[in-house]
């Protein structure tokens, strides 16, 4: 896969190149360049999908990972919490994946950027938040604290 990683910093760029610039594409074979360009966002998505998906099979899950990193002492309560909100990253990034490549394939070209590109990234702030505020509601004797406090340590 890191072989092929060049090529594609390469096709990203030219491929949005040609479909924003709406010039006539003369081959197939270059339709299908661009069209591949734009699905350059799901390897991300695939790359997050794989990090929590693989730490459900191997303990301890990711969000307790990050979990630990605050409070090393969690109760069972919270390993099933972070179970959970492990899970519910899995299924945003399966459902992430999904909508971008019906857009990338089969949606207009600003669609795809808005959600590629904004829609994207707001919700996985959204996801934070709601995983934060849903953690501080289930286990109010933890003092709420922030991600950028566990590299502090």
């Amino acid at each position: 896969m890191r072989k092929f990683l060049p090529i594609l910093g390469f096709l990203y760029p030219l491929g949005i190149y040609l479909l924003e610039r709406n010039i006539k594409i003369q081959t197939h074979t270059h339709y299908i360049v661009a069209k591949i360009a734009l699905l350059v966002p799901v390897l991300y998505s695939i790359g997050g999908l794989a990090l929590f998906a693989r730490s459900l099979q191997h303990e301890p899950t990711f969000v307790a990972r990050i979990a630990r990193r605050f409070h090393p002492d969690l109760s069972e309560q919270e390993i099933i919490h972070c179970r959970q909100a492990t899970e519910a990253w899995c299924i945003f990034f399966i459902v992430n994946i999904l909508i971008t490549i019906v857009l990338a394939l089969g949606a207009p070209l600003l669609w795809w950027a808005i959600y590629a590109n904004v829609i994207s990234y707001v919700l996985i702030g959204l996801m934070i938040g709601f995983e934060h505020l849903i953690r501080w509601q289930k286990f109010p004797e933890r003092k709420p604290t922030w991600l950028p406090q566990c590299y502090r340590r």
